[in-house]
């Protein structure tokens, strides 16, 4: 095998904190190409979490990540870092999440989780 930098991104409590959805109704118009019309209704999930990067890491050759910040609806906001990086034919970077108070508990890797590679 190669060598690769392998992404294990954020824990499943991780992803859970960063989640904020809601149902929404669409209605509209649809326009057809031979100029009819119809009204359409569909439901719909939103994704009410503002996502942007916010900083980068690098992997193997120099090969540049992104970091994103996740704002939740509430004002609430919560970064991405990368809490460690073991090596095995690569670099696999275990992702987690700060805010204002420093590193989140709950997003944490474990040592068990991480030495599990």
């Amino acid at each position: 095998m190669g060598r690769s930098n392998q992404h294990m991104g954020l824990t499943p409590a991780a992803d859970e904190l960063i989640t904020a959805k809601e149902t929404a109704v669409e209605k509209g118009t649809r326009t057809f190409s031979d100029g009819r019309t119809e009204p359409f209704e569909r439901t719909i999930t939103v994704d009410l979490v503002k996502k942007e990067t916010c900083g980068t890491y690098l992997g193997m050759f120099d090969t540049e990540f992104g970091l994103y910040r996740y704002t939740l609806p509430n004002g609430k906001w919560y970064e991405e870092y990368v809490q460690a990086a073991p090596w095995s034919s690569g670099p696999l970077f275990y992702l987690a999440l700060k805010d204002e108070n420093g590193p989140v508990k709950e997003s944490l890797w474990s040592d068990e989780e991480l030495e599990d590679w």
